[in-house]
Formats: C-alpha cells, sequence, structure tokens
C-alpha cells in the first residue's frame, strides 16, 4: 500500500472503538484501555526514523496547528490549510488538531509509508490538512481538505504526553506570536508564478527558531508523544473527569514510552525543547493510583448537564440499508413526549409556523443521538439538550460534527446543516414548560 491509496480508503482503516469498562486504578485503565490501543513498537520506531529524516531534510513543509477554531462571529480568524512560504524558502501550513488523526490512524494500521512518497505528497499539497471547512477558508487554501478519520465519533481524544503548546524550555507563549502570526486572511492568495493560494512573507527566521517550529510539529504529530484516552463526554472518574489532562496518567504513559523507547525518547525530548515530566515517583506508585474511572458510549447520564454523554452510532458516511420511513406521526403516537408538540407549534401562539412535523423530526434526530427516550422525558433531559445548545450553532465543535455526521448516514443531515434542530429548540422548550 502507498499513502495515496491509504488516504483514499481512510474509510476502511481499521480504527478502534471505545468500549464498555471501568478501571479502579490507572494501571487498570491503562492495561485494558491506553495499552492495546497503542501502535506496535517497531511501528513507533519506524516513523521515527521518517520524521526525523522529514525535520533534517531541506525541502519540507511543516505542519502547525493553529488557528483551527473560533468563535462564529470570528471565523475569518480560521487557517485550516494555509500555507506560508518565508524570504528563505522556509515552509509551514496552519492545520487543527485533526490532522494528527491522521498520522495516528496510520500507525495503529502499522503504516509507516515510504520517504521519498511521504515527502511527494506533503510538496505537491496531496496531504489533508483535516477535514473540516467553513466558506471562508476555501478560497485560501492550499492544501485539501480529506475525509473523516472516525477518532472523535467512536469516543476518542488524542492526548499528549508533552503539549503542543506548552511545557517547553523556552517562553512559548511569548515567542509564538512572532513564529506563528495569524495575519490577513487576504495575505493568503493565488500570486505570482503561484496557481494556488499562499502567503509569501518577508520574514526570515533564525536556525533558532526553526528550531523551534520542528519541535511544535514533532510534538504534535510523532507517535511517541500521544495515546487515546475516552474523551470527555465518554467518561466519567474521580479525579478530574478529563483524564487525557491528568498529570499523574500522563507520566504514567511517559514511564511506559521511556522504557520501551529509551533512545527514541531522549532523542524526542531533545529535539523538542522539552520542560521535562518530572518521575521522582515510582511507577508502580503512580500505576495504584485510585481513579474510578467508568467509560464507554453509552456511560450512563448524570444530572449534571456538563457530563451528559452522546452517543456516537457509526463514522463518516457509509453505505447503510435504505433508511426507515421517516414520515411516521411522531406526534400522535400514544406515550411519545413529543405527542401534540406540531399542533403547538401550530398554535396561533406561534403564528402558525407551517413547520411542525419538521420539527417533531428535528427534535426526535437530536433525542435519537442523545439517546434520550421520548417515552420517559424528565427535566433531567430536558437540562441535557438545553446543554448541548450552542454545540448545535458551532461547527467547530466536536458535537456538532459527530451529530452531523450521525445524521447524514441517516439521510437526515439537512436537520442540522439548515438549522430545522436550533429553530425547533425555542417551540420545544416552550411546550415543555407547559408539559413537564
Amino acid at each position: 500500500m502507498n499513502i495515496q491509496t491509504f488516504y483514499s480508503n481512510i474509510s476502511k482503516q481499521y480504527c478502534p472503538k471505545l468500549s464498555e469498562n471501568s478501571s479502579k486504578t490507572i494501571k487498570e485503565f491503562f492495561d485494558t484501555c491506553i495499552e492495546p490501543n497503542l501502535p506496535k513498537k517497531e511501528t513507533i520506531i519506524g516513523w521515527d526514523k521518517l520524521l526525523n529524516t522529514y525535520v533534517n531534510d531541506s525541502e519540507t513543509i511543516f505542519f502547525v496547528r493553529k488557528y483551527g477554531s473560533a468563535s462564529k462571529k470570528n471565523w475569518n480568524n480560521i487557517r485550516r490549510g494555509f500555507l506560508t512560504k518565508f524570504a528563505d524558502g522556509f515552509e509551514y501550513v496552519y492545520v487543527d488538531n485533526f490532522f494528527a488523526h491522521y498520522i495516528y490512524l496510520m500507525a495503529i494500521n502499522n503504516f509507516v509509508p515510504e520517504y521519498s512518497e511521504f515527502k511527494s505528497f506533503i510538496l505537491t499539497r496531496q496531504i489533508p490538512y483535516g477535514f473540516m471547512q467553513t466558506s471562508e477558508e476555501a478560497p485560501h487554501q492550499a492544501f485539501p481538505r480529506g475525509k473523516t478519520v472516525p477518532l472523535n465519533t467512536k469516543g476518542w481524544k488524542l492526548a499528549h504526553l508533552y503539549s503542543v503548546n506548552e511545557n517547553y524550555n523556552f517562553d512559548y507563549t511569548r515567542e509564538q506570536e512572532a513564529l506563528f502570526p495569524l495575519g490577513n486572511i487576504d495575505e493568503w492568495e493565488v500570486q505570482g508564478t503561484y496557481d494556488y493560494p499562499i502567503k509569501l512573507s518577508n520574514v526570515e527566521f533564525t536556525d533558532l527558531q526553526k528550531s523551534w517550529i520542528k519541535a511544535h510539529f514533532l510534538r504534535f504529530v510523532h507517535p511517541i508523544n500521544y495515546f487515546l484516552v475516552p474523551k470527555q463526554t465518554c467518561e466519567q472518574d474521580e479525579v478530574n473527569n478529563n483524564i487525557g489532562e491528568y498529570q499523574p496518567l500522563i507520566t504514567y504513559v511517559y514511564q511506559y514510552m521511556q522504557k520501551n523507547f529509551p533512545a527514541e525518547m531522549s532523542k524526542f525530548e531533545n529535539q523538542v525543547f522539552a520542560q521535562k515530566i518530572n518521575t521522582e515517583e515510582a511507577t508502580e506508585s503512580i500505576g495504584n493510583k485510585i481513579i474510578n474511572i467508568q467509560y464507554g458510549l453509552n456511560v450512563s447520564k448524570t444530572t449534571t448537564p456538563i457530563r451528559v454523554t452522546y452517543v456516537h452510532t457509526s463514522p463518516r458516511k457509509v453505505k447503510l440499508p435504505p433508511a426507515q420511513d421517516t414520515k411516521t406521526n411522531i406526534n400522535t403516537a400514544s406515550g411519545n413526549f413529543l405527542e401534540g408538540f406540531a399542533d403547538f407549534c401550530e398554535s396561533p401562539e406561534f403564528g402558525k409556523t407551517g413547520k411542525g412535523s419538521s420539527y417533531v423530526k428535528a427534535i426526535q434526530y437530536l433525542c435519537d443521538f442523545l439517546n434520550i427516550n421520548l417515552q420517559s422525558f424528565t427535566k433531567d433531559d430536558l437540562a441535557i439538550i438545553k446543554s448541548h445548545e450552542n454545540d448545535i450553532s458551532s461547527k467547530h465543535c466536536d458535537f456538532y460534527n459527530d451529530l452531523l455526521i450521525d445524521l447524514e448516514n441517516k439521510n437526515h443531515r439537512s436537520y442540522l446543516a439548515s438549522g430545522y434542530i436550533k429553530a425547533a429548540l425555542p417551540y420545544f422548550y416552550a411546550f415543555c414548560e407547559k408539559k413537564l
């Protein structure tokens, strides 16, 4: 297999799915959840050799995780796929975290591309920057949008040992302003001899600054520096309810990597200007720390909206059996909480919207995704829906994109993309006030 074939067949590649399980200690959690989803030793070593060859090549484009999201009012500040070339020919492109998902997927499938094809795939701008895009970005992107990697929809977060944007042994916060300027979106345009959008900068970095940029790149993409954990909405624990950011766990995984890849880890830490992880506490002692974590795609909902679990049913759009007829009279189904909702939307109080049946389906599809049973709908379920109200409008968050993929697979994409779910919510809240 070559790298082009791999990317063309992303949906056919193995991607682990989060199972339902629980662990009492860090060691138990590592043994049952983390270690089984680490790439094989020879694969990590293979990627180490490939990436080290790449960062020492004189002809490269580096990937920088910056400006991958913004609030709805600032979409002109997103820079995914934006290529910048500096005065001496040094180049990098801005991407979001999903670029690293591609590298992980290759590694977990034991695929290490040939160096020449890896380099060519990048320099010819065939490698995708990620798989999300806004209309504001599209005219300025030099790199293509790719296919979805379903790590998030299968319940995972890609956690790093050494953060991409923190814990350097120099003042990274100050230096990054000069290294990675936001610029004006119109600076990335087709110009000169280039037939694709590019920003031509008259800045020339010092060798040290280039080393810092390479450090950012290596922290971002190197498989020795990351591991899978259940994402926040798919786990509950006793330590911080964000297990991928729990330092004792990070230290435990680091000590595992240090033991199994001593030469590679030592070299990596020197390359990435690491403020080294403290390993004074023994591995066994860390492993015995109590975390009491429960995880899975169907972790029980609690009454606290922020800890809600929503369910992911499948990866990017695939061939499914024909969708069931969605013209069911949901609003008249006996015992269903939505009984009467369509008529409620058509009442004079709301100006006879003419969209009552569409709003019923919109709420039904949202509840299906959130695993909310409309036969026994409660105020707690309403609180869960309200906790995701902002997410339903934010095209750059995991929830929105997971919901979009779920609906797309069921041929109901327009209910989110065209705004029916968002539009239905005020009517549904008013309906709930009368019914609950």
